[in-house]
C-alpha cells in the first residue's frame, strides 16, 4: 500500500484544526486591531471600529498567523517583537491560542515605553 506524504500531512492539519483558535488583541498609538479565528471557519478582523468577516477576514487572520508563528513554547516578548515588525508602536498585546489538543495559552505584553507623538 502506498501512502501520499501530502495526503497525510493534509489529514493531520485537518485534526488539527477540529479544536484550534487564536485571538489576537493588540493596541497602538494608532488605535485598536483584532484577529480572531475559531476552528473550523470563523475569521473576523477588526480594525478600529471597521469589522471584516469570513473570507473578507481570511487573509488578515492568516498573515497574523503566519507572522506570530505561534506555539507553546514561544515567550510573549516574543511574540510581541514579531507584531512590532508590523505595528512598531505597539503599547499592549493579549494572544490567546488553543492548541490540537484543547490547551489554552495565553501571553500579555504591556510596554514599558510611553510612546509619544
Amino acid at each position: 500500500m502506498m501512502v501520499s506524504v501530502g495526503t497525510l500531512e493534509r489529514a493531520e492539519a485537518d485534526e488539527l484544526m477540529e479544536s484550534f483558535a487564536l485571538r489576537v488583541t493588540i493596541e497602538t498609538k494608532d488605535g485598536g486591531y483584532q484577529w480572531r479565528f475559531d476552528s473550523p471557519d470563523l475569521y473576523e478582523f477588526q480594525d478600529g471600529d471597521r469589522v471584516l468577516r469570513s473570507e473578507d477576514a481570511k487573509e488578515h487572520v492568516e498573515n497574523m498567523s503566519k507572522q506570530l508563528h505561534v506555539n507553546e513554547k514561544v515567550t510573549a516578548d516574543q511574540l510581541a517583537e514579531r507584531i512590532k515588525q508590523h505595528f512598531p508602536k505597539l503599547r499592549k498585546m493579549d494572544v490567546r491560542w488553543k492548541n490540537g489538543e484543547g490547551e489554552l495559552y495565553t501571553w500579555r505584553w504591556k510596554s514599558e515605553q510611553v510612546l509619544v507623538d
